[in-house]
């Protein structure tokens, strides 16, 4: 694997951790 493509995929998580905190959050002060 190249360090792009590990660079690549995690910030595709960080950025799916991210929506998943704030959905969660927003579905829980409903």
């Amino acid at each position: 694997m190249t360090p792009v493509y590990k660079t690549k995929l995690r910030q595709q998580t960080f950025i799916a951790v991210c929506l998943y905190i704030l959905l969660k959050r927003y579905f829980s002060s409903r």
